[in-house]
């Protein structure tokens, strides 16, 4: 039979072992907590060391912590007797909020380093693409700047070298023909002058002989008896080409009869206007106004310098009348014999020509039917070659030793009318624009005029010098870029090392001295400074602030799931706790 006294000393042992056991558990959880603690106080010692006083963050849970594990390591009281679960729960929160502040700075520190690299990103492609913008635009524009120069220089040369070969051609037939001067008259001057058109490139060629004094009465006589000739020779050479339907050039051309009569007596009355038509004053004109003077005349009285009317010259010489011209007209007609001596800017020229035996610009003028500026070039026509000068021999003594040499001496001029705006056409590819030439000349003409090119075109803005401000001196032609283009020696100088040297008469450079100076405009640089570095830095900025939010919003995403273990965690803690203390 069982004992019921035995039942309770069982349950009772069974009791004391599970009790023993839970001792073993907890003396072994006391004795892992009491290590941790150690480690925790040596580091927060430390740390009071080093910031002279306490811990500065989580203080409270700091004090809560240290004071929770004030009491001895070694101590082996019951299970009941260990620091309160709070403690435990302040180093924890302790120890998050320390890992918490260092997250924020590194936080911080890699969102300012995100922005930080998309600005400088955002700068440098800016940066980049402006200075590949800029660069082409600035060899965009030395390279026209050099073609315009190159062309300008050739145009020049050709000219010279076309008026050259027309004065060579005069002076040759003037000795072979024995003519003396100043009676010479070229046959075919309109054949001649239209076969070097496209050099000359000139509104109108005309033909000076210099008169003295003493040949005055002779020269009115031959140019009375020649006149009438070589003008109808003129006429009949454009009437040859008009019928041939090739016209280049002889836009003044009309036919014979009444109609050239009419357009003869229009220009008459547009230069010496109806109320001098029969002043005594004037010179005779054969055939009235259909005609030519027959006597050297001139343009103003004395005392009247403003006005315009034919009058006799009653002053002395030499005269520089005009005589041939092509293409001819009935403006050239009208003005044969007309003594351009008069006129202060053409006599300066003939000083120099006739001294320097060179070829010079004068200044600049205007004419209402054509576009810009006009300069007039002069250029000496000899009596003799240099290299076949004349020697003048003694007819008792043939010893060519005992001769001299004479120096040709100037006898004529030629006259070309030049539209500068005919030295800047067609130089450009039709994509260039904005593009300023300013023209200026020295003393004693002291001008400055300006034209825009844009493509093959240039136009005429205005006297003056009128590109923008905001390209001066940053983009004038200066020595280590271009040499300035002057109308003077060097014209003379080839053009390249390949290139043949203009070997005609000089160009003087002392009167009016012309150069070009060349700028860009804001209508050139806007086609090359573009928006697209913007454009490209502001999409390289939003590249860098797209991945910089995106981090942001990754970094909210893991805190808050860390949150959510962390809780997870505390609540699992607070249940052991809870558990260790049944």
């Amino acid at each position: 039979m069982d004992n019921p006294e035995a039942s309770p000393p069982s349950s009772e042992y069974a009791h004391h072992h599970v009790n023993a056991s839970v001792r073993s558990s907890t003396n072994s959880l006391r004795n892992s907590t009491s290590s941790l603690r150690a480690s925790v106080l040596r580091g927060a010692a430390q740390q009071r060391a080093q910031t002279g006083g306490g811990i500065t963050r989580s203080s409270d849970g700091a004090a809560a912590f240290s004071e929770a594990f004030s009491m001895n390591e070694d101590s082996t009281t019951n299970f009941g007797e260990g620091p309160p679960p709070d403690a435990d729960l302040q180093l924890q929160q302790f120890l998050a909020a320390r890992e918490t502040y260092w997250l924020w700075i590194l936080r911080i520190m890699v969102v300012l380093v995100l922005l930080g690299v998309g600005a400088g990103m955002a700068y440098l492609t800016f940066w980049y693409t402006r200075s590949v913008e800029t660069a082409a635009f600035y060899d965009t524009f030395d390279d026209y700047a050099q073609q315009i120069v190159r062309r300008v220089r050739i145009s020049a040369q050709q000219q010279l070298e076309a008026v050259g070969a027309i004065a060579l051609q005069i002076q040759a037939y003037a000795l072979t023909s024995r003519q003396e001067w100043p009676f010479v008259t070229i046959p075919f001057f309109e054949e001649h002058i239209r076969a070097s058109e496209s050099l000359t490139d000139a509104w109108g060629v005309l033909f000076f002989p210099i008169v003295e004094t003493s040949q005055r009465e002779a020269w009115e006589m031959y140019s009375t008896q020649h006149g009438p000739a070589w003008m109808e020779e003129s006429y009949e050479t454009q009437r040859y080409y008009s019928e041939t339907g090739d016209v280049d050039g002889l836009s003044d051309y009309v036919p014979y009869g009444a109609e050239r009569d009419a357009v003869q007596d229009d220009w008459f009355m547009a230069l010496w206007r109806d109320e001098n038509k029969l002043d005594p004053l004037n010179p005779p004109f054969l055939n009235g106004s259909l005609g030519m003077s027959t006597v050297i005349f001139k343009t103003r009285h004395e005392n009247d310098p403003d006005s315009r009317a034919p009058r006799i010259d009653d002053t002395k010489g030499p005269y520089f009348p005009q005589w041939q011209a092509a293409p001819m007209s009935g403006y050239y007609q009208s003005t044969v014999n007309l003594n351009y001596g008069h006129y202060e800017d053409f006599y300066n020229q003939t000083q120099i020509v006739i001294h320097d035996r060179s070829a010079v610009y004068g200044m600049g003028w205007t004419d209402d039917n054509a576009p810009g500026f006009i300069s007039t070039l002069l250029y000496p026509i000899l009596d003799k070659f240099a290299s076949l000068s004349s020697r003048k021999h003694d007819n008792n003594n043939t010893n060519n030793n005992d001769t001299a040499l004479e120096e040709p001496e100037v006898v004529a001029f030629l006259s070309l009318d030049i539209f500068w705006v005919d030295f800047l056409t067609g130089i450009l590819p039709n994509n260039a624009n904005g593009l300023y030439v300013v023209i200026s000349n020295g003393a004693p003409c002291n001008q400055m005029f300006t034209y825009m090119l844009r493509g093959s075109d240039a136009e005429f803005l205005g006297e003056g010098d009128l590109h923008e401000l905001a390209f001066d001196g940053l983009f004038h032609l200066q020595d280590d870029l271009y040499e300035t283009l002057v109308f003077g020696s060097e014209l003379m100088e080839p053009i390249d090392p390949n290139a043949t040297t203009y070997t005609g008469q000089p160009l003087d450079g002392s009167m009016c001295p012309y150069t070009f100076d060349i700028y860009p405009s804001q209508e050139m640089q806007d086609t090359f400074l573009t928006s697209y570095p913007a454009i490209y830095s502001t999409a390289a900025a939003l590249t860098l602030v797209f991945a910089t939010i995106v981090f942001i919003v990754y970094d909210a995403l893991v805190e808050r799931r860390q949150r959510l273990i962390m809780a997870n965690a505390l609540r699992s803690d607070k249940l052991v706790l809870s558990l260790i203390h049944i």
